[in-house]
């Protein structure tokens, strides 16, 4: 488990971790290779959709609407600015983008009777004594543009006192990629007859576009 101790009134710190590469793709569908892009077309009925569909999404990351703040004797700072306004989100949105990968050929295909669910993640909601604060507790998700899918997770904290400085550590847990493969997304398409139920869709996997996107495999449910 990796551990970050780091002060949080701006003095010096320590970080228990490598500093990610701030490198990521930015090409288009074409250049990635991954199959002709043909002309947008009508959703075809869902029933008739193969077992596995590749959509590409952009997530966007939706902050906490809380401001919790630290207190320590007479000094109090804000949680979520500095070092930790990387790890205030609350929720992961997940919006498609037009274009849809069907055994193995890309196509701008609109679906406009969908549903697509987001990624959820505990956040930190009221104002915390460091002197009695708990032995851990939830943060929030942490999210940068640009960064790779296995680092954008939920994350808890302990915070504490040390040579009179407000410090915290950091408890990495379940990933943006957990949520995928762990069949936590939903994909729902529905026909043009509204009487026909639903198909539904379970994530099962997800490669990162760009910088904010990312291409998110579903398998049809039986």
């Amino acid at each position: 488990m990796t551990v970050i101790h780091q002060k949080i009134d701006k003095r010096s710190y320590w970080q228990g971790y490598e500093a990610p590469s701030t490198a990521f793709l930015t090409t288009d569908v074409a250049r990635l290779k991954l199959g002709q892009v043909t002309e947008a077309e009508n959703l075809e009925e869902p029933n008739h959709l193969p077992d596995i569909v590749d959509l590409l999404v952009e997530i966007q990351p939706e902050p906490t609407t809380h401001n919790p703040s630290l207190a320590l004797n007479n000094r109090t700072a804000s949680v979520f600015k500095g070092p930790l306004a990387d790890y205030r989100f609350a929720k992961m949105s997940l919006e498609y983008q037009g274009l849809a990968r069907l055994d193995g050929v890309i196509k701008k295909r609109p679906l406009s009777i969908i549903f697509l669910s987001g990624i959820e993640f505990e956040t930190l909601m009221s104002n915390v004594n460091v002197i009695n604060a708990p032995d851990k507790q939830p943060l929030g998700g942490f999210w940068q543009l640009g960064c790779e899918l296995e680092r954008i997770k939920q994350y808890s904290v302990t915070f504490f006192e040390a040579d009179n400085a407000m410090q915290y550590r950091l408890h990495p847990e379940h990933t943006f990629i957990d949520y995928i493969r762990d069949r936590h997304v939903s994909l729902q398409i529905s026909g043009e007859n509204s009487d026909d139920p639903p198909v539904v869709y379970k994530s099962i996997e997800a490669q990162r576009h760009g910088s904010k996107c990312a291409w998110i495999t579903f398998e049809k449910q039986q």
